[in-house]
């Protein structure tokens, strides 16, 4: 590919709703389905995280106040 066609092709990063590749429209949809799957399972994991650090710094603060 020369320099002249990678302008032609009009290649943007950015473009979400450019062409996209040989996937069938049901692939696509099963790609959807397990972001929303993955992202549901990271927020659970930050969750779960924030919430044993909270405990830890409670029982902590406890038990210096405590002293």
């Amino acid at each position: 590919m020369t320099h002249a066609d990678a302008h032609a092709h009009g290649h943007h990063e950015h473009d979400t709703e450019g062409p996209r590749p040989y996937f069938p429209e049901p692939e696509w949809e099963e790609f959807k389905k397990d972001d929303i799957k993955a992202g549901t399972a990271i927020i659970l994991e930050m969750a779960g995280i924030f919430s044993i650090g909270l405990m830890l710094y409670a029982v902590i603060a406890f038990i210096v106040g405590k002293s």
